[in-house]
């Protein structure tokens, strides 16, 4: 009878030790991969001119000379002097070189010149298309000279792709003498973000 005893308790002892070995399954391995490579995107923007000239320049400019580039070439449309009532559209044309895709959020300008009273009476109305469809801003030169301002929606840009902005510019009839012969350069630029896990 003891004997029967004993061989009980060695089963159930076995038997507890077998249950636990697998409830708490220790055994582990690993691999070590030879190279992991990983490499951030970039954003990245090209901006010029697209109005049918063939060298890069500024989008408006007076005179044939003042839209020259590198002293060599002459530009084919000119403004001419501007007078009260004048209104001129030129294309901004901006390409995504980076490797993400981005969406063009804000745009401004920078005054290259010195400041006078000339952008606080021109127009400025940004739309994303020649049909005009789309207004992504409109508003008084003066507005983005200083932070830039928010465009009514995103422009989508993908890698390797270009979008083109039209950009308005209106001389009000209310201008008076005050403007005569006053100078102005600026410079426009746009602002992007990535497109990928951005709200």
């Amino acid at each position: 009878m003891k004997r029967t005893w004993l061989l009980a308790a060695a089963i159930a002892g076995a038997t507890a030790v077998g249950s636990g070995a697998a409830t708490l399954a220790l055994f582990t391995a690993q691999s070590d991969p030879a190279a992991a490579n990983l490499t951030a995107g970039t954003l990245e923007l090209a901006g010029d001119r697209d109005q049918g000239d063939t060298v890069p320049g500024p989008m408006f400019y007076t005179t044939q000379a003042e839209g020259m580039v590198g002293g060599a070439v002459d530009a084919i449309f000119p403004t001419g002097y501007w007078a009260p009532g004048d209104s001129h559209t030129r294309v901004f044309q901006i390409e995504n070189i980076g490797t993400l895709d981005a969406k063009l959020m804000s745009l401004g300008a920078t005054l290259q010149s010195p400041d006078n009273a000339m952008p606080d009476i021109l127009d400025v109305t940004v739309y994303s298309d020649a049909t005009e469809s789309e207004v992504l801003y409109s508003g008084k030169l003066r507005a983005l000279l200083g932070a830039p301002a928010d465009m009514t929606a995103p422009v989508e840009l993908a890698s390797g792709d270009m979008a083109s902005l039209h950009y308005e510019v209106t001389m009000p009839l209310s201008a008076g003498n005050d403007y005569q012969g006053l100078p102005l350069v600026v410079t426009f630029y746009v602002n992007a973000e990535q497109l990928a896990n951005n709200p």
